[in-house]
């Protein structure tokens, strides 16, 4: 605007403009601040100020009513509500497109089935694909051929997904620990070996090698890109989100290098990989994220950067009137004007150096604790709550108009909506690191893997609980993510129970695991085909041989350890056995 409003008249005709306006221009950072201007009605009313036909007029109001401008000069606020309290429930608050699972994640009841909605076997796929190149080129180094030097394949890595969720139930315990035999569970070397499962994580790759220079020159996130874009889009496919979402950043922890590694000290790990994430603020489930990879520059003419975000976050939502919770690095008059646009609200604290934002609302002296102030804009409203002396926040919403306070709180309606929904991304985050299959690494895109499954796991469970309502269980994470994991586990122990080079004692962890009885010989009782070392003599560097084998082990056993005991007392001691283990 080139000169001052002075009016009533040119006041009115300027909240006209900003109603008929879907775009409003980005403000000028640069222009100077200068003192807000109050503009005093003078008793006298323009009879065409109604914002709508069907409102009605209220004479007081208007004659209590002032204006503000913004510090920029050109945003005007209204010291009364735009809009009648006695009119009908604004469209925009009407949400449409119901909250739940959509597509294929309809009336699933299956754990691994929930999982795989998020890792599909078309990702996993993809990264044995990756892998297997990988190993060709890591296997031409070892001079002698060594039994983990195989490739692999989609139970293979699916196993070592289930491996990686279940050590996230014994929390701090290494991946070392849990293969040892003195303090990790039988499971995990009933798997597979240690060797070969650390040289599978040495090699699991998520993208061709032979193009990432290329693809890097342009993304830097090349290296992870393809497994995260078909992640995010299986996230909107399988799910609606309800009526309240939150966008907030989400940060991995990581301390290796990285070109786009960053440092926020209000986030419990510090030092990681930042995420912009968009998740339900009532179930906490993952809608999609954007991995931040460094600082972007945007043309003078061009969106705000967080605005930019938060848009392509909501893309899927826009049209349905939902609203978007978000913190005051992202809070801007030029969102809440496109989310409008977009048929979405937004509720979220504002930075007090916005230019938007008339001076007087800054002030803080003398002010007494628990006091609200408001102004009105078409379709918005901007409020200042000082919860103490001397501290006050500010609140941006266009979900609200009115001015209720709570007589118990003392806050206003749009202070106790934020600190409802505003932690969707925060509690998001904090169920990822309940159980975390996070471990130790120096590479950025295993640490992205690791918090894909995190993410996965919680959107499984999410979708797991919603369609199971009706059934009459307890829903616990911690045993979803046992059962899954043991799932995810099953086929691979299957495959490896029929390898006839397996140690025998092995061979009947994976058979105690699975529930299945053992193969018996064919050979008579206790008779062995072929002479065997005798198992007790070769623990005492004996070399000593038998013809005979235990009955129930069958363990090779020379003369010297073998028992022979009558059918009798073989029934007796099999009976005792029965009843000890009824007891």
């Amino acid at each position: 605007m080139d000169t001052l409003l002075k009016s009533v008249d040119d006041i009115t005709a300027e909240l006209y403009r900003q109603l008929d306006e879907d775009d409003m221009s980005d403000a000028d950072d640069s222009s100077s601040e200068t003192e807000d201007r109050v503009l005093e009605n003078d008793n006298v009313v323009a009879d065409d100020f109604q914002l709508s036909s069907d409102e009605e007029y209220d004479e007081e109001i208007e004659k209590d009513r002032e204006f503000f401008l913004g510090k920029d000069q050109e945003t005007i606020w209204s010291s009364q509500p735009l809009s009648s309290k006695y009119s009908r429930t604004p469209s925009r608050n009407l949400v449409i497109r119901l909250p739940g699972p959509k597509g294929d994640a309809k009336g699933e009841l299956k754990e691994v089935n929930c999982f795989s909605l998020f890792l599909t076997n078309y990702m996993v796929e993809k990264i044995v694909q990756y892998t297997n190149e990988e190993i060709s080129i890591r296997s031409q180094n070892y001079t002698t051929k060594q039994y983990y030097l195989g490739h692999t394949n989609v139970i293979e890595i699916r196993a070592i997904i289930g491996l990686y969720l279940k050590a996230g139930i014994y929390h701090g315990i290494s991946m070392a620990d849990s293969f040892s035999n003195e303090n990790g569970p039988p499971l995990f070397r009933a798997v597979m070996s240690f060797n070969r499962f650390k040289f599978l994580i040495y090699c699991l790759r998520f993208d061709s090698k032979s193009t990432r220079n290329e693809r890097r020159v342009v993304d830097k996130f090349a290296a992870f890109r393809e497994i995260w874009d078909l992640f995010t889009i299986q996230c909107k496919n399988n799910y609606t989100p309800s009526e309240y979402v939150t966008v907030d950043e989400t940060l991995l922890s990581f301390r290796g290098r990285c070109p786009f590694k960053m440092y926020l000290p209000a986030k419990p790990d510090k030092y990681g990989l930042k995420i912009i994430s968009i998740c339900d603020a009532k179930t906490f489930y993952f809608y999609g994220g954007i991995p931040y990879i460094g600082k972007e520059t945007r043309n003078r003419n061009d969106l705000l950067i967080p605005t930019q975000y938060v848009l392509h976050l909501v893309e899927p939502i826009m049209g349905t009137n939902r609203n978007v919770t978000t913190d005051n690095w992202f809070t801007s008059i030029e969102l809440a004007e496109q989310l409008r646009v977009k048929k979405l609200t937004l509720v979220d604290t504002l930075r007090k150096n916005k230019r938007e934002v008339p001076p007087h609302m800054l002030v803080v002296k003398n002010l007494p604790p628990m006091t609200t102030r408001f102004l009105h804009a078409p379709e918005m409203t901007l409020l200042s709550f000082s919860k103490t002396k001397n501290k006050k926040v500010l609140v941006l919403s266009t979900m609200h108009e009115t001015e209720t306070i709570n007589e118990i709180s003392k806050k206003p309606e749009q202070i106790e909506f934020y600190n409802k929904t505003k932690g969707g991304v925060d509690v998001f985050d904090k169920l990822c690191h309940q159980y975390s299959s996070t471990r130790k690494t120096n590479r950025w895109p295993l640490r992205y893997f690791y918090g894909l499954l995190d993410a996965a796991a919680v959107n499984g469970y999410v979708i797991f609980k919603h369609n199971n309502l009706n059934q009459d269980k307890r829903f616990i994470r911690s045993k979803f993510i046992r059962t899954l994991a043991f799932q995810l586990l099953e086929p691979q122990l299957k495959v490896r129970q029929e390898c006839p080079f397996l140690p025998k004692d092995l061979k009947g962890t994976i058979e105690k695991i699975l529930k299945i009885q053992p193969i018996e010989s064919a050979a008579p009782s206790g008779v062995n085909r072929h002479r065997g070392r005798c198992e007790f003599c070769r623990k005492m560097s004996v070399d000593r041989k038998g013809t005979l084998n235990c009955t129930k082990c069958h363990r090779s056993l020379c003369a010297q350890h073998r028992l022979s005991i009558c059918s009798t007392c073989d029934i007796k001691y099999q009976l005792l056995e029965e009843e000890i283990m009824m007891e």
